[in-house]
């Protein structure tokens, strides 16, 4: 079956990728760094290296555990909830522990020809919830939460 996407032009989508590369941006799709591989909400909370690499937070449907054990790490898993704009599929946590990197332009590529992993963008109050927890992550150096704007 065909979706939205094969409808636009490969310079269109490319154009859309492009728009969608923005700190808040939501996304849903594979990634090959969790166990076993699988898709995944994600939000991009900044860009390093002149725009080269991001950093990501990924969503989980309940905190691991360990994290649950934890209280200062507990304390950093912030709620992002299902609501009419359908960012999400269901009430999920943004674990702000950890920031993941990813490559942009392999991200680009992917939602280029995927447009549809693209979900939404966060409002700027629930980015600055994100952006604050990410600050007190004990788990982030200073020098990555300097190179990707939330110091």
């Amino acid at each position: 079956m065909a979706n939205l996407g094969d409808f636009f032009s490969e310079e269109q989508r490319a154009a859309h990728s492009l728009r969608a590369l923005v700190v808040g941006t939501l996304v849903r799709s594979p990634v090959p760094d969790t166990t076993p591989p699988k898709f995944k909400f994600w939000v991009i909370i900044g860009f390093a290296d002149e725009g080269a690499e991001m950093g990501v937070v990924y969503l989980n449907t309940q905190p691991n555990a360990f994290i649950q054990r934890n209280p200062v790490l507990a304390a950093l898993q912030m709620p992002v909830r299902h609501d009419a704009r359908n960012l999400v599929d269901y009430d999920c946590y943004a674990d702000c522990t950890e920031l993941k990197r990813k490559s942009t332009a392999a991200i680009q590529q992917q939602l280029a020809d995927e447009p549809a992993f693209v979900r939404g963008i966060l409002e700027p109050a629930e980015l600055a919830v994100l952006q604050a927890a990410l600050r007190t992550s004990p788990k982030i150096s200073p020098r990555d939460k300097k190179r990707f704007g939330i110091w």
